[in-house]
């Protein structure tokens, strides 16, 4: 049984005026960011200094839960959209960090003021404060989670 954040925020997806993005803190103003890949084993720019949010409310909870508080030890994880579907996927160790006290905090934001980049992500390069700031737990999260190999971490 999901709880009533995760009930509001699928109201909130359905209508499709909303995008998510999903934060260990609750943020009053969210500042564009300047996003990390990792490419070849390097961490490079991706894109310019933006807010990224997705209009998939999964993707928003996966990233909101697996921050520091929740993850002291450090979090290793992926999120990728392909062919309609999200995709994730965790180290065991950081799936053993989580608890049931593991909380995030996904932010609701007006789609109106982002543009699309691709798939179910969306970016905003003026700051920004959301309509609702919504808190989440690890239990508001059930979509099957791939653990990551060793090879794929380094």
């Amino acid at each position: 049984m999901f709880s009533e954040s995760r009930i509001r925020l699928k109201e909130l997806e359905r209508e499709e005026r909303y995008v998510f993005h999903g934060s260990g803190m609750r943020i009053a103003k969210l500042e564009p960011r300047q996003a990390i890949t990792i490419v070849d084993g390097k961490m490079v720019d991706d894109g310019p200094p933006a807010i990224y949010a997705s209009s998939l409310l999964d993707y928003a909870i996966f990233m909101a839960l697996l921050n520091k508080e929740n993850c002291p030890s450090g979090a290793r994880s992926s999120c990728s959209y392909e062919n309609g579907e999200l995709k994730f996927g965790a180290s065991q160790a950081t799936l053993d960090q989580m608890t049931d006290r593991s909380i995030g905090h996904v932010h609701v934001l007006r789609r109106s003021d982002f543009t699309l980049r691709g798939g179910c992500e969306w970016f905003a390069t003026s700051a920004l404060e959301p309509v609702e700031v919504i808190e989440v737990r690890w239990n508001d999260f059930d979509c099957p989670i791939s653990i990551m190999e060793q090879h794929m971490l380094e």
